[in-house]
């Protein structure tokens, strides 16, 4: 038997993408991802974590234009 070792999301090395604000209404605050809309962080730095979460959340954001979305996301980032 040999022992496995339990992955750790330090050793990852998880960076935040910059095109996760523009889909998903996040930042990187502290180290994690926070949500803009609701200013919630979120506890890993995931791309699918991110995504479930506007998805379940956030998803009257989905048919916004382009200009429109940079707007709400400026605006958002002025209420923190």
């Amino acid at each position: 038997m040999s022992s496995a070792k339990k992955r750790k999301t330090v050793d990852e090395r998880r960076v935040f993408q910059k095109e996760w604000t523009d889909r998903f209404f996040f930042i990187e605050e502290r180290g994690k991802p926070f949500c803009l809309k609701c200013k919630r962080p979120l506890a890993v730095m995931k791309k699918e974590n991110q995504k479930r979460h506007y998805k379940i959340n956030h998803l009257e954001f989905k048919n916004l234009e382009r200009e429109l979305r940079k707007m709400k996301i400026e605006e958002f980032k002025k209420t923190l």
